[in-house]
């Protein structure tokens, strides 16, 4: 049969696939997010040193790991409840710890003021803003992770698309102009970067009041209800510690550049990491957000999940091939061309990084059935083991090296060993679930 019938039929196909189609839709609003931000790149790293773009990546590596924490991770199981005022009592208990956590937060940053600075590498900055900006980034990024999942449970993928690509839009743009305006700081950024994150949040509640449906209306008065934190418990229990030790696995290199290397190391590291999220960001996360409320709704309706999970890391599996040998082969010379000559360094990080990011790329259906089938003890403890190998990579090739590329390297390939054992072990605990969903069948006599 010729590639000319066998094309439009595949496309056919793909185009009357829910799933596929839901994250093509996700998928296009973060492209376009994400080709801003490409774009705009090479302009920003023109005008604004490694030290600045270092300074705000070791404030957002502290703001992502102490975001699992913030709310108890409850922001996630918004999706998970029946009831819809269940669903919106949750959303308000995840605003309430995080109010309450920020305020603690804020007190620890005023009493132990240059210990924090100088561990996440920002001595040229005041106690003040620190105190200011870390605990709001912090609220602003859980009140956003709340109204994604809210999104995410009306299934409103088109407007979670529209609200990421004004953010991209006005960040990018207002990082080019205060560079332009001879105002190329760290402290920009971060400032810069926090406001992007509430302007997303506001976009996604006017889109979804745009829609003018009851169902659709989110409250947030951060009411509280005892009997739903119970109920979700495994959430702060396994998958609250489990997001810190993933957050403070993938960010603990930022950590240590800056303390060992200084701010242009977290600055060549920033950008690589960067550009290496562009395929996650791109497609991985959008098959997070689209086949997680898929294979909970299969699973709800007593149907097998294992097939989902498996055919989604096969198509990742393919997918993120041609980025790896891409990064691998001419990473330096990539990285110099678009970003700058100051820039090679990052592309030789990107060459030892993107074997870790490959594999973090292809987990994503399987992360996504984790709270579907009750994993959150086994990735607790799988994250534990992620950081503990990944620290150990990164020392020994500090110790033996004593140079930030191939302490970053030998972080990288300690770090694929967990990500291997995640995807196997789901895919194991799927087909039991599958089979144990047969013999059920099976011995009642009704169909699968």
């Amino acid at each position: 049969m010729r590639i000319s019938i066998i094309l439009p039929s595949f496309i056919k196909c793909l185009s009357r696939n829910k799933i596929i189609r839901n994250v093509l839709i996700v998928s296009s609003g973060t492209a376009g997010a994400q080709i801003i931000s490409l774009l705009a790149s090479p302009i920003i790293t023109r005008l604004y040193t490694p030290e600045s773009i270092g300074m705000l990546g070791s404030f957002m590596a502290i703001v992502a790991i102490l975001l699992p924490i913030a709310a108890l991770s409850y922001p996630i199981a918004i999706v998970l409840p029946k009831s819809h005022g269940d669903a919106i009592k949750v959303a308000n208990n995840s605003l309430r710890i995080a109010i309450f956590f920020t305020i603690a937060l804020t007190v620890m940053i005023l009493l132990f003021q240059e210990k924090l600075i100088n561990l996440i590498g920002m001595e040229g900055s005041s106690t003040l803003f620190i105190a200011l900006s870390l605990p709001l980034a912090i609220l602003i990024n859980t009140l956003l992770a709340i109204c994604t999942q809210w999104a995410i449970r009306h299934k409103l993928f088109v407007i979670n698309a529209q609200a990421v690509v004004a953010q991209s839009l006005t960040l990018n743009g207002t990082k080019i102009l205060f560079g332009l305006l001879a105002l190329p700081l760290g402290k920009v950024l971060i400032v810069l970067t926090i406001l992007g994150s509430l302007l997303q949040s506001i976009v996604l509640l006017l889109l979804m009041k745009l829609k003018k449906k009851e169902e659709l209306k989110l409250p947030l008065n951060a009411s509280f209800d005892s009997t739903l934190i119970k109920q979700y418990r495994e959430f702060p229990f396994y998958r609250s510690p489990q997001g810190l030790l993933a957050n403070l696995n993938q960010n603990i290199p930022v950590i240590l550049l800056a303390s060992l290397f200084g701010a242009a190391s977290v600055g060549f590291y920033a950008l690589c990491r960067t550009v290496l999220q562009l395929p996650v960001t791109l497609i991985a996360k959008s098959v997070n957000d689209v086949i997680y409320p898929q294979i909970n709704q299969t699973s709800i309706n007593n149907k097998p999940i294992s097939t989902l999970i498996i055919r989604g890391t096969l198509w990742l599996s393919i997918l993120g091939l041609a980025p790896l040998l891409l990064f691998i082969v001419v990473g330096p010379d990539l990285f110099s061309l678009v970003f700058g000559d100051t820039w090679q360094k990052a592309g030789e990080i990107s060459q030892w990084l993107s074997v870790w990011f490959y594999f973090n790329f292809i987990n994503r259906a399987c992360v996504a059935a984790i709270p579907v089938l009750r994993l959150e003890r086994f990735l607790l403890l799988n994250s534990l083991l992620n950081f503990i190998l990944s620290s150990l990579g990164f020392y020994i090739g500090y110790n033996i090296f004593d140079n930030d590329v191939y302490a970053v390297a030998m972080y990288s390939l300690f770090g694929i060993i967990p990500q291997i054992i995640i995807i196997s072990f789901v895919i194991f605990s799927a087909k039991k679930h599958d089979k144990q969903l047969l013999d059920y069948k099976e011995s009642t006599g009704s169909s699968v």
